[in-house]
C-alpha cells in the first residue's frame, strides 16, 4: 500500500453500523442501513434504505439525499432482487464512497456495504484493546420447523453472522430429519464491535445441486443482547 493511500485511511474513522427493519408492516420488506464515520475530523451519517417490494433505494448523507430511485417512462422501479447489480458512488471530504451489494447477499436477502476509497467500511473501525468486549452466543435449539424435504423433515442448520462482516459468520452442525432440531452451538463470535447486530439464518441442507431451503431468520440489536 502506498504512503499517500496510508495517509488517507488515517483520516477516515468508522464509528458504528446499524441494520433496521423500518417496514410498517410486520414483512420486514423495508431495511435502514446507517452508517457513522468521521471524514478528516468531520462526523457524518450516511442512512441508506431499501425495498423489496418497490424496489427503490434512496441515500442520505447528513439529512441530504444524494441518490433516490426515479420511476421509468412506465412509472415502475426496479425490484432489488440478487440479480440487480445496484452500486452508487460520491464523493465527500476529499474521498471516495460508494453502496454496493456484498458479497455475503443470497436469494433470501439483499446486503449491502459501504466501502470508502475502495476499502469496507469495517477496516477503518477502531479496534477494542486486548480484553475489550466479546460476544458469546449459544445456539441451542428450534422448535416445530416446517418440513421442507419430501419426507415430511427439513435437514435444519442456523448461520449466525455481523451483518456486512464476513469474518464473523459461521453455521452450526446440520441436523437431519428434525423438526426440533438441538444444535448445542457455544462461540464467540469474531470482530464484534459494540453496536454490531446479530444475524440468524436457519436453512435446511440440500444436496448439490440443489440449493438450500430457507426457513427463517431474525436480526437482534445489539441493544437487546449487549
Amino acid at each position: 500500500m502506498s504512503p499517500t493511500t496510508d495517509s488517507r485511511a488515517a483520516d477516515v474513522i468508522a464509528h458504528s453500523f446499524k441494520l433496521e427493519d423500518v417496514s410498517k408492516s410486520l414483512s420486514g420488506s423495508k431495511k435502514l442501513y446507517c452508517w457513522r464515520l468521521s471524514l478528516n475530523g468531520t462526523p457524518h451519517t450516511i442512512n441508506f434504505t431499501v425495498s423489496r417490494v418497490s424496489g427503490k433505494r434512496a441515500i442520505v448523507v447528513d439529512g441530504k439525499t444524494v441518490h433516490k430511485d426515479e420511476p421509468d417512462a412506465q412509472g415502475k422501479l426496479r425490484r432489488s432482487l440478487a440479480g440487480d447489480e445496484f452500486s452508487h458512488s460520491w464523493q465527500l471530504d476529499g474521498h471516495v464512497l460508494q453502496i454496493e451489494k456484498s458479497p455475503d447477499a443470497t436469494y433470501l436477502e439483499d446486503t449491502w456495504d459501504l466501502r470508502i476509497d475502495d476499502r469496507p467500511f469495517n477496516a477503518y473501525e477502531q479496534r477494542e484493546p486486548s480484553g475489550g468486549p466479546t460476544v458469546r452466543v449459544q445456539i441451542l435449539s428450534a422448535k416445530g420447523l416446517r418440513a421442507a424435504d419430501w419426507n415430511g423433515f427439513s435437514d435444519p442448520y442456523c448461520i449466525c453472522d455481523i451483518p456486512g462482516k464476513r469474518s464473523s459468520r459461521y453455521q452450526t452442525k446440520v441436523v437431519w430429519k428434525s423438526l426440533d432440531p438441538v444444535w448445542e452451538d457455544d462461540r464467540v463470535v469474531e470482530d464484534f464491535v459494540q453496536g454490531d447486530p446479530l444475524r440468524f439464518i436457519v436453512m435446511d441442507k440440500d444436496q448439490w445441486p440443489k440449493s438450500d431451503d430457507f426457513l427463517g431468520h431474525v436480526t437482534l440489536p445489539s441493544e437487546q443482547f449487549f
